[in-house]
């Protein structure tokens, strides 16, 4: 037996296919990062820390960041903190008077500059996510420290081991890229210092 046609009812159903990039948005600080990287990296830049070479260097990339997303260029007392240019390669490397290790808010890096000028928030480990600026330190086997900087470009956790994998400019990709490899284990012990900073 036939129904009449206005007797049945039709479903439709509609599947939206919406990209990812759409649903979580690149933090601004992070597409700051990667448009200045994508530049660099076309114009031949590599790591180092001699411009007039064309190289640049981990902190020298983050302090570019931060002035092309803030607009400005920053006063020399907050471009020496995020370049640390105050310490010496000896003072870090071997923790003078503790200076590593004991936290001097010399060593804090991009932290501590944009606290200073009231333009960032302190994140914990546990809440850093991308777009967060990052300075650290870690110790190696001979004793001696060695610290890097970079912007969370992602943050995995696996067993409860939470891991920030950093962009900007690397020694080990020989230039603008993403490290390290394996990502950087966002845990506070007794042989590494982590800075993380929220800017405003």
């Amino acid at each position: 037996m036939m129904l009449p046609v206005n007797s049945i009812r039709y479903t439709v159903l509609f599947v939206f296919l919406v990209p990812v990039s759409v649903l979580a948005e690149e933090p601004a600080t992070l597409a700051t990062a990667h448009t200045i990287g994508k530049k660099l990296k076309q114009e031949g830049w590599t790591y180092g820390s001699n411009p007039a070479q064309k190289q640049i260097d981990c902190v020298q990339f983050v302090l570019k960041t931060l002035e092309e997303h803030f607009q400005m260029t920053l006063s020399a007392d907050v471009r020496t903190r995020i370049l640390i240019s105050d310490l010496t390669v000896s003072q870090v490397t071997n923790d003078t008077n503790g200076i590593v290790s004991m936290g001097d808010s010399r060593t804090k890096g991009v932290q501590q500059a944009l606290i200073d000028i009231h333009r960032g928030t302190v994140i914990s480990l546990k809440d850093a996510k991308p777009g967060d600026f990052i300075q650290y330190w870690m110790k190696k086997h001979n004793g001696t420290w060695f610290g890097h900087a970079g912007i969370i470009e992602k943050v995995t956790e696996e067993n409860g081991i939470r891991k920030a994998f950093l962009y900007g400019s690397h020694k080990s990709t020989e230039g603008i890229g993403t490290a390290p490899e394996g990502g950087l284990r966002l845990q506070g012990t007794a042989d590494r210092r982590i800075y993380v900073v929220r800017a405003q």
